[in-house]
């Protein structure tokens, strides 16, 4: 029988070696499209240029070298394309997990305040001065070693939690949900630390920042409603603005506390503001943060009750109720450990949809080690106005709702001061970022913001060109990094308000 020889048929790519093909390719797909972006971003049309000189070059580069080994290993025998394949995934979950961990980590709000604290340290060691890097519970504690009956300072933002997309207090009393809208009374409050020591004083007979007994002098000249720059962050007290306005109309009260937006501010002109019966209201809005804290705080169900004009909690009759409460939840902020602490902040940050999806887009645009590595961040050239003007464009159509509730708040506040037969006036307050090498210029919600006061009929009193017209306006900050005005500053918004008021 004749013997015939065939040729053996060759044998078909294995399945492993086609997911490896699909592997390296994506990975090849991925660094040409980012090397397509730098090009285009960074050098043609060249809307941005790098902070370094040898950045550029060496991203390009890099970029251009990785994606030809990877389409070449293509061609490569099976066992490599394998390796390879495996290679890539092992560092792209290296990468990954580390995106996560630093991404999460530099999210913390404990963390944030860190590098907060140690950057103006440096600062304050540069200038030969002392800065204390405690922390506010550290602060408080040693106090109370001291036999001082001292407590950090409560706000509404920090009571809310979020629950599947709202937001709701902690605190109930009789079955019903309570949100405290100050701190306790009469008690030594530790505020803050900016200027190298923290500033602490007693707080008033329903927690606010007031000298004791204003409270019995009703009807009084003034109340000024708004955020931390209202409560006196971060001057010594006697020193921030609303103490300074109280030299001239004795009856001043305080009624700001950190992290209250608009729609706080309208809760807290309408549980305390007819007990006071002032002649006039100052709304003061802080341009960096406002809106994104009443886009919070419109998750509240409690605290939109309050654009109902019948609405109240009563909270000036419930001031030892709400001391009671806000002292056992300062129970657990003294005692909670930095470990506990980090492990409920990580939670806060996967807590809403929006926070977790933030978050993720974070990690899959590696946007912390870019940071870190200086490819993230570079500087503005000419010619990319049209597509900042683009971004702001989305910008104001994603807060149309927030604006429009912005509208409602400041109607409400308008027609209760109008009802407690007083004038109210709206302070804007501008923001550090506007005046530093990074040439972000005014907020891009200025004029709209401005526009609804207007609208509305609301005296303006606009701090905007006031600071901008100072000689060093950035010297208005502690350190010329801090986030809040220092005594100058205060100084400078006190004359200001005081000059429009006598007009």
């Amino acid at each position: 029988m004749r013997h015939i020889e065939t040729k053996p048929a060759r044998a078909p790519a294995s399945a492993v070696a086609r997911v490896a093909d699909v592997v390296i390719g994506c990975a090849a797909c991925a660094l040409f499209a980012y090397l397509v972006y730098v090009l285009y971003r960074y050098y043609w049309p060249g809307t941005r240029s790098f902070a370094s000189a040898v950045t550029g070059p060496i991203l390009v580069i890099g970029l251009t070298v990785a994606t030809g080994l990877l389409v070449a290993g293509l061609k490569a025998p099976a066992p490599i394309r394998i390796n390879g394949a495996l290679a890539l995934c092992s560092v792209a979950f290296c990468v990954y997990s580390v995106e996560a961990v630093v991404s999460a980590w530099s999210s913390l709000p404990s963390v944030r305040q860190e590098q907060y604290q140690r950057q103006l340290a440096a600062a304050a060691s540069a200038q030969g001065r002392e800065f204390d890097l405690r922390t506010k519970a550290e602060v408080v504690g040693d106090l109370r070693a001291r036999h001082i009956d001292a407590v950090p300072s409560m706000h509404p933002k920090g009571l809310l939690k979020n629950e599947d997309g709202t937001t709701h207090s902690p605190i109930v009393s009789d079955g019903t949900e309570m949100l405290p809208l100050a701190s306790v009374s009469n008690r030594v409050t530790v505020v803050c630390n900016e200027g190298g020591e923290y500033v602490t004083y007693t707080s008033d007979e329903h927690g606010f920042h007031n000298p004791t007994g204003v409270w019995h002098q009703a009807p009084v000249d003034l109340v000024v409603l708004g955020d931390s720059f209202v409560q006196g962050w971060c001057v010594p007290a006697g020193r921030d603005f609303v103490s300074l306005i109280r030299q001239t109309y004795p009856s001043t009260v305080s009624l700001g506390i950190e992290g209250d937006g608009p729609l706080t501010m309208l809760a807290t002109l309408r549980e305390y503001g007819e007990r006071l019966a002032p002649r006039i209201v100052v709304w003061c809005y802080f341009e960096a943060n406002d809106i994104d804290d009443l886009t919070a705080e419109g998750r509240s169900p409690l605290l939109r009750r309050y654009l109902s004009d019948s609405f109240s909690q009563h909270l000036v009759e419930r001031q030892p109720e709400i001391d009671r409460a806000l002292d056992a939840y300062i129970a657990d902020f003294i005692d909670e450990n930095s470990l506990r602490l980090r492990i409920s902040e990580i939670a806060g940050l996967f807590s809403s949809v929006d926070g977790a999806e933030r978050q993720a887009t974070s990690i899959l645009k590696l946007t912390a080690l870019r940071s870190r590595l200086g490819l993230l961040g570079g500087k503005e050239r000419e010619g990319g106005q049209e597509e900042d003007a683009a971004a702001l464009r989305r910008r104001a159509q994603s807060l149309i709702g927030t604006f429009n509730l912005l509208r409602q708040t400041l109607l409400e506040a308008k027609a209760l001061a109008a009802k407690q037969r007083a004038t109210l006036y709206f302070a804007y307050l501008p923001a550090r970022d506007r005046y530093d090498s990074s040439g972000a210029g005014p907020n891009p919600d200025r004029d709209t913001v401005l526009n609804i006061a207007k609208d509305i009929g609301l005296p303006i009193i606009d701090l905007g060109p006031v600071l901008a017209g100072h000689a060093d306006p950035l010297g208005l900050f502690p350190f010329r990094l801090a986030d809040h005005y220092n005594e100058e500053g205060h100084r400078l918004v006190a004359d200001t308000i005081l000059a429009h008021l006598t007009r």
